[in-house]
């Protein structure tokens, strides 16, 4: 079971910290290894305490379709592919005091980031072999791959 993801690239939104970071440094306890992308600054703790022989860090904003497909196209290009995306990021108000301006943000992060992710990816999860996509909602990114 250790090596069920051996070989696969793997994609995790806000895998920097949190729920993000656990579910990428799970993928990469089960054989993949890669690439992965944090939203805030390069130099968050999190990103940085996965193994860096085996996880790139980069930030990209989920709410930007083209940020999205670049994200994709960022892992594809290296990997040749992309098996499994976890479109985990998410943005947390409080529902009492947001703004229109914040519930927008809220909106285009964790129901348009959604379906760009899954957008970008499907031309290459589409192939034989190829795993799924997965929807979490937390608040860190990470690309994992082989």
């Amino acid at each position: 079971m250790a090596d069920r993801f051996h070989g696969k690239v793997v994609a995790v939104t806000e895998g920097a910290s949190g729920i993000g970071e656990a579910t990428a440094r799970r993928f990469v306890t089960e054989g993949a290894k890669g690439a992965g992308r944090p939203r805030g600054s390069l130099t968050r703790k999190g990103g940085q305490s996965l193994p860096a022989d085996q996880v790139m860090v980069q930030t990209d904003d989920v709410s930007d379709s083209r940020a999205v497909d670049g994200m994709v196209a960022a892992v594809v290009r290296p990997f040749g592919r992309l098996d499994v995306i976890v479109n985990n990021a998410g943005v947390r108000e409080d529902p009492a005091s947001i703004t229109d301006e914040k519930w927008r943000k809220v909106m285009s992060t964790d129901i348009d980031g959604v379906f760009y992710g899954c957008r970008a990816s499907l031309p290459t999860s589409k192939r034989p072999g190829a795993r799924s996509s997965t929807r979490r909602r937390s608040l860190g990114s990470a690309a994992i791959g082989a």
